[in-house]
């Protein structure tokens, strides 16, 4: 009986967690598309691509689950057969990671500047574990049974999961340099990029764990198969990855998307008073003049996918006299 457990348990727990992370996909996916409809076409393809191969996913587990726990109950040899597992995870999850990967190393091209070295990296990295992660699969088709895949297939789950932990670490480092790097010193927009670092490492770090555990019970556990467990939920944690990050551009927006304005007024005693505190500073002459210095910090989800966009603007008038506005700094940032 603990022989059938060792199997059924980590093929049991698997299923669930999959689903489980299905349905967090939903919602994130529902809150997507009434958040953000007005999102450029390549965004929503991303998007809904990922949703449709992990929806493929679960339904064949689901399928494979039924025939294991309900037409083949008490059935050993069934428990051990790998089904469509075969293509379900090692194949999904090498195409969605791909996807994923190449997605984070476009973002990072455009953070650096155009630069092409650690995107191009990032994009062999990852070109390299999924081509390994789809010979796996094809071994598992050709063993069929899950307790010959650590004789069968050892070489090529190792290069898959030490080169899907290496370029999610990568892609999480990188990205947290190039944001920093983006900091404009104001209160606003550091905020933003502190979120941005934040949810970075917060995603980064957990598919990279998942790759690694994986790559333990799989080197560690001779004739067990524990692996099959966190095997089963990489490909959703992918696409949850990025639809998180889209969906957080709205969080990032309430919480920054404010100004900050300097208001100063020189009157005939010549002295500056800022109207906002009320402090009165230095001396001037004529007037009276007024200035108005504005910092607008805000989101711009028709830019690539939403972006980070600053605004500094001047406005000085004397009574009686049009409005100047004269903008004295303008920048946009690609969001992740």
């Amino acid at each position: 009986m603990s022989n059938v457990a060792a199997v059924a348990g980590p093929l049991y727990l698997g299923t669930l967690l999959n689903w489980g992370l299905y349905g967090i996909l939903v919602v994130q996916v529902y809150i997507y598309w009434t958040a953000f409809p007005s999102d450029q076409w390549h965004t929503k393809t991303l998007v809904y691509s990922l949703f449709i191969l992990d929806t493929l996913q679960s339904i064949l587990l689901a399928k494979d689950g039924f025939a294991t726990f309900a037409s083949g109950f008490g059935n050993k040899d069934q428990l051990n057969s790998v089904g469509l597992v075969w293509f379900s995870v090692p194949v999904l999850a090498a195409v969605v990671s791909l996807i994923v990967e190449c997605f984070f190393a476009y973002r990072i091209w455009v953070l650096s500047g155009r630069s092409y070295y650690i995107p191009s990296a990032i994009v062999a990295t990852s070109v390299t574990q999924a081509v390994a992660a789809i010979l796996a699969g094809i071994k598992a088709l050709q063993v069929q049974k899950y307790s010959l895949l650590q004789e069968s297939a050892r070489v090529q789950i190792t290069v898959w999961h030490v080169g899907s932990a290496a370029c999610d670490v990568l892609i999480a480092l990188s990205m947290c340099y190039y944001l920093w790097k983006r900091d404009t010193g104001f209160k606003r927009t550091h905020t933003m990029i502190v979120r941005l670092i934040q949810l970075t490492i917060e995603t980064g770090t957990a598919t990279a764990s998942v790759a690694i555990i994986d790559l333990i019970l799989f080197s560690a556990g001779a004739g067990k198969v524990y692996f099959i467990t966190p095997a089963f939920v990489i490909s959703k944690l992918y696409a949850n990855t990025v639809v998180v990050i889209f969906n957080n551009r709205a969080q990032i927006v309430s919480r920054s998307h404010q100004s900050t304005v300097t208001n100063l007024t020189v009157d005939n005693a010549n002295r500056a008073k800022d109207q906002t505190t009320g402090v009165v500073y230095g001396t001037g002459t004529g007037g009276p003049v007024h200035f108005v210095a504005t910092h607008n910090t805000s989101d711009d989800n028709s830019y690539h996918g939403g972006g980070i966009e600053i605004q500094k603007s001047v406005a000085v008038w004397r009574d009686g006299d049009d409005v100047e506005l004269s903008s004295i700094g303008r920048s946009k940032m690609d969001s992740v």
